[in-house]
């Protein structure tokens, strides 16, 4: 007796359909983009203004007490108190806004810089005449850069007249002794 054995068959051979379209199985999806979220105040700030208000809070009405306190013992008491107290709250508040008036400035700075920066010429080129404004000599300078067609040249020239004015301001007298219209 003997057993058949059928004959090996052949491996089928791969097939391949190719389509006119490409699939969209196989594609990459695009990744939605995630919107950032706000940045709010954050922890440190908010504890330090916290700590802020508490302090001059309660600066304030212990300063209040103690003026109504010397009132009480005496006008000129009183007076001299209430003398004291609004110079320095006053020279303190007159510190914190200079403070804060240099801050802004300088976030103008990071905006005017972040414009002239851009690629994009529709923004550059208004930021390229406020820039001018801010120089002592800025309404020369800004017929100079209205004149100049070219971006890298206007830069260049608005570079030199800020050291320029920069130079100026160190070699000048104290803050004091300058003309208010000086603008360094």
């Amino acid at each position: 007796m003997s057993i058949d054995t059928p004959p090996p068959r052949p491996h089928p051979s791969p097939r391949i359909e190719v389509e006119g379209i490409p699939a969209p199985r196989l594609e990459a999806e695009r990744l939605a983009r995630v919107a950032e979220p706000e940045r709010g105040v954050g922890t440190i700030p908010l504890v330090v203004g916290g700590a802020g208000v508490l302090v001059l809070g309660l600066a304030g009405l212990q300063t209040v007490n103690f003026v109504a306190a010397q009132f009480a013992r005496s006008d000129v008491l009183g007076g001299l108190t209430l003398t004291v107290a609004v110079i320095g709250f006053g020279s303190t508040g007159a510190g914190v806004w200079r403070e804060l008036r240099a801050l802004l400035s300088l976030r103008t700075v990071d905006h005017l810089r972040a414009e002239l920066s851009g690629p994009d010429p529709s923004r550059t080129r208004p930021a390229l005449r406020r820039w001018p404004s801010r120089l002592p000599e800025g309404q020369a300078v800004k017929e100079a850069v209205e004149t100049i067609e070219d971006r890298a040249a206007v830069l260049a020239l608005l570079r030199a007249e800020s050291v320029a004015a920069w130079g100026r301001c160190r070699s000048s007298p104290p803050p004091c002794r300058r003309p208010r219209s000086t603008a360094c």
